[in-house]
């Protein structure tokens, strides 16, 4: 049986599926996190949040994101604040430098649970 798919959405720079798996709910995101895209992922990571509860953690996945600027960072810290009031762990995939260097450069590296891969997230019950 596959993961039943919540939403999923794009335009030609950003492509977006939002999807209950294991014991979490996953955000995935390939493309371009900028000021043109930051209305589509600012939609999609609202609906993530708004879904997510204690019981179940909230994956973003931008392992797949090729550019990525204020306008995510922006958008990341709303959800972190409103995960960490609302006692949902939230937790970042990601592993390139396209992402991992606005985080480092912004200090944001050290207050995230960055991880960089499923496997990596044993706790939200996934694979893969």
């Amino acid at each position: 049986m596959g993961t039943p798919e919540i939403s999923s959405a794009g335009n030609g720079d950003i492509s977006l599926s939002l999807r209950h798996t294991g014991n979490a709910i996953v955000l995935t995101i390939r493309g371009d996190i900028d000021l043109e895209t930051a209305p589509l992922f600012r939609r999609h990571l609202h609906t993530a949040r708004d879904i997510a509860d204690p019981h179940r953690s909230l994956l973003i996945d931008l392992r797949d994101v090729r550019f990525f600027n204020s306008s995510g960072i922006a958008e990341l810290i709303t959800v972190h604040e409103h995960c960490r009031k609302r006692g949902v762990d939230l937790i970042i995939l990601a592993d390139g430098p396209a992402v991992l260097r606005p985080l480092q450069v912004t200090g944001l590296a050290e207050v995230f649970d960055i991880r960089s891969s499923f496997d990596a997230a044993p706790d939200a019950g996934l694979q893969g």
